[in-house]
């Protein structure tokens, strides 16, 4: 139990950073955290069966990885359009 709050720990850290890596852009950052939590599915699916490869449900794993990825690549560049919106406006007024 200890190694999978270990592993689910180190998967959310790795997220966290390349959350803050100012050199990513939108598609690497959403092709990096799409990945790993692509990696973090199958790990958790992989501790849940004793390490059994056959109980791996792909499918979810698949669906987790795209799903997380485009909303952290959507987030960020959401987020540097409302920054280059705010700079607009604030050189405006």
């Amino acid at each position: 139990m200890l190694c999978l709050v270990a592993f689910n720990f180190g998967t959310g850290a790795l997220t966290a950073g390349l959350m803050f890596f100012p050199g990513l852009n939108a598609v690497a950052l959403g092709f990096a955290v799409g990945g790993v939590a692509f990696i973090g599915s199958v790990g958790n699916d992989l501790f849940d069966s004793g390490g059994d490869w056959s109980q791996v449900n792909w499918g979810k794993a698949v669906t987790i990885g795209v799903l997380v990825g485009a909303t952290a690549g959507f987030g960020r560049y959401a987020a540097k359009m409302l920054n280059g919106l705010k700079i607009l406006l604030k050189s405006l007024l």
